[in-house]
């Protein structure tokens, strides 16, 4: 079973934790609590970042912006660039990202 419904939830999930955030969520699998269910969310976050770490930082910047509630216009206007240069950079990243989390189960694989 997947442990996110999509790639923006486990972005989301995950930079909470990173941002010390740790104590509002649960880290152990599903209605379990048990020390494995911990261990596996652990592994789980570990390959988030590893695949946001597979996209160049510009990508990712945005990939996280727009997970975390980003307008493109919004981000555009700060990197100076127009929405469209955004979009294309963000789904470049978000693709890969996606692709590489459904690879590993951790989230839905695309339908076809």
């Amino acid at each position: 079973m997947p442990r996110w419904a999509t790639p923006d939830a486990a972005i989301r999930d995950y930079w909470r934790r990173r941002g010390g955030h740790v104590q509002s969520l649960d880290l152990s699998a599903p209605r379990t609590g048990t020390l494995h269910g911990a261990q596996e969310a652990d592994l789980a976050y570990a390959c988030v970042a590893w695949a946001l770490a597979q996209i160049p930082e510009t990508e990712r910047q945005i990939v996280v912006a727009v997970a975390l509630g980003a307008s493109y216009r919004s981000i555009a206007e700060y990197l100076h660039r127009s929405d469209w240069w955004v979009r294309n950079r963000h789904i470049r990243g978000w693709t890969v990202v996606r692709d590489i989390l459904a690879e590993l189960g951790l989230i839905p694989a695309k339908s076809a």
